[in-house]
Formats: structure tokens, C-alpha cells, sequence
């Protein structure tokens, strides 16, 4: 039985982080995470930063083209890899907890950054909550009490299923997953700069990074406001949920002990084609909202490094069409 850590903790446990730690080298070493992501090529051009990582494009994903499911958000989950006995007795490193509900954690097989995991559901969980999307405020309240469980350098993601209407989030497996990875060195991205705050209510402030191309909400607390946090950006789901919108969510510590939880509606939106070395989807999640994009296209990143101010635009129109306005 791999060991179990509570969600309510205060601060982050260094157990948890080193038993982590521990076995992403293991698994790394094993083959058991595909390679090792240190060895990307990386192109900055502020705030974005391009990854070139071909071994993503093994990874398990879906038609970002083909038609959207009827059932959007709530399609329900069907067997996956994540659910076998295998999965779970050769893949998963720890376990946590909070109110009954629990978390099989592991590593990443294709990963972003070294330390790359995912927290998942377990696969005897109710059949109702398995699907990929936040199905209640409690579930967010455990996306961030993770974050603090783990601490910095650490970031948590949510992509959701993709929305009735084509919108899309990057997600590629309808069984409800979390991925957290630590985050990139020295950072380009203005997602953590002070942001325009439009109102607060009892120490939650509400507001959005200015002139930010992915439009989003963001929330930020002391620790000791998960929940009003959570309550707030809960609204905003409960609205995409009604309308099988999909959306992005993420999980960030500040440098002052507090943390950030951003929201970003989607919206369907073509490909963006830059130049001649081809096209990229606008079916993207997690840390790519926040200008890392991650490229398995050798051809496009030797193209933007050729052609920076033009990807530069490129990627800004990318962030701006595939996502939407929600006023909370």
C-alpha cells in the first residue's frame, strides 16, 4: 500500500516532495517516464517561451478537429489506462486524501518539466465524479490545498473535457486528473506580475493580469482563504459547466505565502498556421495559457526562432482566439 497524505496540511510536507522526487528519478531511469525533459530546446521571446519537445507527439490525444461530443463536460467517463490494475500497482507513488475523496499520484509519462505529475482520481470512485471536469467548489479546495501540500516551486493544472460547442482545454483523457510540475526557471511569463484588482471581499481579491492575452479570472488569497477563493471562481465553472463550455485552471504559490487561482473560459478556434512549417492546434492547456508552449514540431520552432516577431503575434492572436470573457 503506497503511504497517504492529507490534504488539510497547513504548509508544505517535505516527504510528500522527496518521495516524489525519488521516484521521478526512478521512473525516469526505468523508462517508465519516456525521456527526460531537460533536454528540450528552448526559444524565448518575451513573455513566451517555446519548448521543443518530439516526444510529445506519442502522447495519448484526441482529434482536436473532429466533432465535439454531444454530452460536452459531462460525457461520461469510460475505462482508461488509468484505471487498470497495473496503472496503479507499477505507476502510482503516493496517494492523497481529504473528505473521502482520494488521489492516486504519478508521474507524468510524457512529461513538460522534470518532476511532472499527475493527481488522479481512483478508479473506485463514485462512476459520477470520474469524468474530467470540477464537479463541485470542494474539488477546487483540493486542487489548492495540493498546491500548499507541495510548495514551491510547484504549479497545478486542470484542463476539462472539451466543451459541446468545440472549445477545447488540452485535455486528453476523460478520467479526472490534476497535473502539477515544477515550474519554469526564470520564467518570462507575466502571470505572476501585479495584476489590475477590480474589487476584494474579505481579504479575496478578484482581477486579471493586464492586457494578457489569454483571457482569464484570477483569485488570490492567503492560505487561509482557500475556500472563499474557491467559492468565487466556482461561480464561474458552475456557468461554463450550464453551457458545456471548457476551461483551464490554474494553481500558483506567490512569492508572499499567498496564492493565485486562475480561470480561463475557452472557445473554439482553427489552427493557427505559422508560415509554411505547418500549423498548431488551439486545443491547449495547463502552462501553455501562461506563454510556455510546448512544440513536438521540430519544423515550427526552427520557424519561430527564424521568425520571432512574427510568432511573437502569431502565439498573442493564438491565446486571444482561443479563449473568453466571463465577468464574475
Amino acid at each position: 500500500m503506497k503511504p497517504t497524505f492529507a490534504l488539510e496540511a497547513e504548509h508544505s510536507d517535505d516527504a510528500l516532495v522527496s518521495l516524489l522526487t525519488a521516484g521521478w528519478e526512478a521512473h525516469l531511469r526505468e523508462g517508465v517516464v519516456a525521456y527526460d525533459p531537460a533536454t528540450a530546446a528552448c526559444w524565448d521571446t518575451p513573455p513566451f517561451r517555446y519548448h521543443c519537445v518530439p516526444e510529445r507527439q506519442w502522447r495519448p490525444k484526441t482529434d482536436p478537429e473532429a466533432p465535439p461530443h454531444p454530452e460536452g463536460l459531462s460525457r461520461p467517463h469510460v475505462v482508461c489506462p488509468f484505471d487498470s490494475e497495473e496503472f496503479v500497482s507499477l505507476r502510482v507513488l503516493a496517494h492523497v486524501a481529504r473528505e473521502g475523496r482520494r488521489y492516486m499520484i504519478a508521474c507524468n509519462k510524457f512529461p513538460v518539466t522534470a518532476r511532472h505529475f499527475l493527481a488522479i482520481r481512483t478508479p473506485d470512485a463514485p462512476a459520477e465524479t470520474l469524468s474530467q471536469r470540477i464537479h463541485g467548489p470542494e474539488e477546487l479546495e483540493d486542487l489548492v490545498l495540493l498546491l500548499t501540500l507541495l510548495g514551491a516551486p510547484f504549479h497545478c493544472y486542470f484542463n476539462s473535457n472539451r466543451g459541446a460547442d468545440g472549445s477545447a482545454a488540452g485535455s486528453s483523457v476523460n478520467h479526472w486528473h490534476v497535473q502539477f510540475l515544477s515550474y519554469f526557471e526564470a520564467s518570462s511569463s507575466r502571470l505572476m506580475e501585479p495584476p489590475l484588482w477590480r474589487r476584494e471581499e474579505r481579504g479575496v481579491r478578484v482581477g486579471a493580469v493586464q492586457d494578457w492575452p489569454a483571457r482569464h479570472v484570477l483569485v488570490e488569497a492567503a492560505a487561509t482563504d482557500v475556500r472563499p477563493a474557491c467559492a468565487v471562481i466556482w461561480k464561474g465553472l458552475e456557468h461554463l459547466s450550464a453551457g458545456h463550455v471548457a476551461y483551464n485552471l490554474e494553481a500558483a504559490p506567490t512569492t508572499d505565502g499567498r496564492f493565485r487561482l486562475f480561470l480561463f473560459p475557452r472557445r473554439y478556434a482553427p489552427p493557427t498556421y505559422f508560415g509554411p512549417a505547418g500549423a498548431l492546434s488551439c486545443d491547449i492547456g495547463g502552462c501553455e495559457l501562461g506563454g510556455h508552449f510546448v512544440l513536438p514540431q521540430t519544423e515550427i520552432f526552427d520557424w519561430i526562432r527564424a521568425h520571432p516577431e512574427k510568432a511573437h503575434d502569431l502565439s498573442y492572436r493564438r491565446l486571444a482566439e482561443s479563449t473568453r470573457e466571463l465577468a464574475l
